[in-house]
């Protein structure tokens, strides 16, 4: 009897309709490998520079307010997880967004990355520099974008 791998799928999300997209495709990979999936959700929130408003809030209120903010763009994909009763492990963190969801992947040694788009076109994308590009390029890991 041969025993299932289990694989690490990492799926971003930003509380938008794009990521609640790559939240259901993560829930069908997961009922297609038969449940032997472990799912992150992340949610990277971008620093707010200290020095830039410290004469106004204190430093600890900076990071709780962005874990709090985190805390309610993953409430999208919770229910729909929870709905489906998939079991996920959700973060917060804080840092250059691409470069965070790629170091979190390592980290985790994920072995994939989920991502929604908002399905800008090639000029578009390279105008704006997105984020989903910039993963693309920093991560070895396959990347599935969920227009």
């Amino acid at each position: 009897m041969t025993q299932k791998k289990t694989g690490v799928v990492l799926i971003t999300v930003d509380g938008s309709s794009h990521s609640d997209r790559a939240v259901k495709h993560a829930i069908r990979l997961f009922h297609d490998s038969h449940k032997t999936l472990q799912l992150h959700v992340i949610n990277v929130q971008y620093p707010i520079s200290y020095g830039e408003i410290s004469v106004y809030v204190a430093g600890a209120d900076v990071k709780r307010f962005a874990r709090e903010a985190g805390q309610r763009l993953l409430s999208s994909a919770r229910k729909l997880l929870e709905r489906a009763n998939v079991p996920y492990v959700p973060h917060v963190a804080i840092g250059a967004i691409a470069e965070t969801i790629v170091r979190f992947a390592r980290n985790k040694r994920c072995d994939a990355i989920v991502m929604g788009t908002r399905g800008l076109g090639s000029v578009a994308s390279l105008v704006l520099g997105s984020v989903a590009t910039k993963v693309i390029h920093l991560t070895n890991l396959p990347v599935t974008l969920i227009k």
